[in-house]
């Protein structure tokens, strides 16, 4: 895995900053914005795919019906598994509220380190296994355009099966340099924000590709691409 390899992708082109640009100008766009980055991500993945990771498209107004299209089906896997873990959170908080309520000010000073170490061990375990689960799903439906459960579940097993170590090791790295990256956005008077968003994204992505050559390197089956325009 080539960590900062992510980072540095874009550039290779001399259109780089401007693909950045358009691609923080989508975030502006209330809903349809973050999707449309999506589906363009993948169009990056599939374009990185076929051409052995070499050259990448450019982000292309024209497409952008296209690109909603695609991101569309990503979109709705985030949501589908991101729902009930949102309604787990909420049952936990719940529970977390309730036990401070009842006992209040004659909590422990330790039993409430205790409880506060818990709260956080849980918040990041249950991130992890988003992710886990997240990331091959999304994978499958922005590269086979659709949702197909019954594949997309044997595609998540097989991918975790080979490559679930990496793709944990991806989300630390992708956690630690996004806290970085949008820091550095901030200080840009805060409208670096929306590149800096860009471009962990995008970053993402190619993180994502990488895990997708490794997986197919250790045996994996190719996902079904339904379109090709990469021709």
């Amino acid at each position: 895995m080539r960590y900062f390899r992510a980072y540095q992708f874009l550039f290779d082109k001399s259109s780089g900053f401007v693909n950045l640009l358009l691609v923080a100008l989508c975030q502006l766009i209330p809903l349809v914005g973050p999707i449309v980055s999506l589906g363009y991500g993948y169009e990056v993945v599939e374009y990185l795919h076929r051409k052995r990771g070499r050259n990448y498209p450019d982000f292309d107004f024209n497409r952008f019906v296209k690109y909603l299209g695609r991101g569309i089906w990503p979109f709705l896997v985030l949501l589908i598994v991101s729902v009930p873990m949102m309604f787990v959170y909420f049952l936990v908080w719940i529970m977390f509220a309730g036990v401070i309520s009842v006992v209040g000010k004659d909590l422990n000073p330790l039993a409430g380190i205790a409880l506060f170490a818990a709260g956080f061990l849980f918040v990041i375990g249950s991130q992890v296994l988003l992710a886990l689960v997240a990331v091959p799903l999304s994978l499958h439906a922005g590269l086979s355009q659709e949702l197909a459960f019954a594949s997309a579940w044997k595609f998540l097993c097989d991918f975790l099966k080979r490559v679930w170590q990496e793709l944990l090791l991806v989300q630390l790295f992708l956690w630690g340099s996004s806290l970085v990256v949008t820091l550095m956005g901030l200080l840009a008077c805060c409208v670096g924000v929306y590149p800096a968003v860009a471009l962990i994204l995008l970053a993402q992505h190619h993180l994502h590709f990488q895990l997708y050559e490794l997986y197919l390197e250790r045996g994996g089956r190719e996902i079904p691409i339904m379109v090709d325009f990469a021709k």
